[in-house]
C-alpha cells in the first residue's frame, strides 16, 4: 500500500486547519483591536456624479414610468439610490429611520429587480407615510414597474406592485 496519498491528505488538512485557526484568532484580535480606536467623526462617502448620458437616460425612464402609473411628481420627494445613506441618516418627515431601513428591506426581500432593469427612483410622501419605489424593465425597453410602500402592522411593508 502506497502511504504518500494518505500523507499528503494529512499535510494538506493539518495547514487547512492551522489556517482557519490563525485566521479566527487573527480576527478576534482584529475586532478587539478596532474596539480600541478612538473614535472620529465618520467621513462621508463621495457620491461620484453620473455621466450627463446615463443620468438623462434614467431621467427619461423614472418620467416614463410615473407618467404611465399617473404620478403627479409635485406630490412627492425623490430620492435616488445614491441618497439612501443620507436618508437613512437624516429621514424627512414622516418618516423615521426604521421606515428607510424597512422599505430598503422589503425592496430587497422581494427580489423584484431583474437583469436589465433601470436604477430605481424612491418617492417619499412629504405628509404621509407612504412610498413608491418605481423602475423601467429591459434596459428602459419593457414594463414601467411600481412598487407601492405603506405602514402595515407598524411596519413599511409592499402593498402593491403594479406594472404597464
Amino acid at each position: 500500500m502506497n502511504i504518500r496519498p494518505w500523507l499528503n491528505r494529512g499535510v494538506i488538512l493539518a495547514v487547512v486547519i492551522a489556517l482557519s485557526l490563525a485566521l479566527s484568532s487573527g480576527f478576534a484580535y482584529f475586532s478587539y483591536a478596532q474596539s480600541d480606536v478612538p473614535k472620529t467623526s465618520p467621513q462621508k462617502e463621495e457620491v461620484i456624479p453620473r455621466p450627463e448620458a446615463i443620468q438623462t437616460f434614467l431621467n427619461t425612464c423614472w418620467n416614463d414610468v410615473m407618467q404611465a402609473h399617473g404620478i403627479d411628481i409635485t406630490q412627492w420627494s425623490s430620492y435616488d439610490i445614491a441618497d439612501y445613506p443620507s436618508l437613512q441618516e437624516n429621514p424627512p418627515a414622516p418618516f423615521e429611520s426604521k421606515d428607510i431601513g424597512d422599505i430598503t428591506f422589503s425592496i430587497h426581500s422581494a427580489q423584484l429587480e431583474q437583469l436589465g432593469d433601470s436604477i430605481p427612483l424612491l418617492l417619499l410622501h412629504p405628509q404621509e407615510k407612504k412610498a413608491l419605489h418605481l423602475f423601467r424593465r429591459d434596459f428602459g425597453k419593457g414594463a414601467k414597474v411600481v412598487v407601492q410602500i405603506e405602514p402595515v402592522n407598524g411596519q413599511m411593508q409592499i402593498t402593491s406592485i403594479n406594472e404597464k
